[in-house]
């Protein structure tokens, strides 16, 4: 589904997800409003700080993305609301 599987990476993907929702993500912005440039730009920080294997397809990396999005969404709701 493009998530890692193992417990570490997972909260290490969990970690680095939460942070680009922190800082990179307006707090007034909702994330279904983010542009396609931008969306790409969270996820080329997002490779920064992941490995993946050799060989990745394309295919892929589209799940990862999807993946990806999707974790970031979901954790900046959730600072939104407990901000309040």
């Amino acid at each position: 589904d493009g998530f890692p599987t193992n417990d570490d990476c997972l909260k290490r993907w969990r970690l680095i997800c939460g942070l680009i929702a922190r800082q990179r993500v307006g707090i007034n912005v909702k994330f279904e409003d983010l542009d396609d440039p931008m969306r790409q730009g969270l996820f080329e920080t997002l490779k920064q700080f992941l490995e993946f294997p050799e060989g990745t397809s394309e295919a892929q990396m589209n799940r990862v993305r999807g993946a990806a999005w999707k974790s970031i969404a979901k954790l900046h709701r959730h600072f939104k609301s407990n901000l309040v």
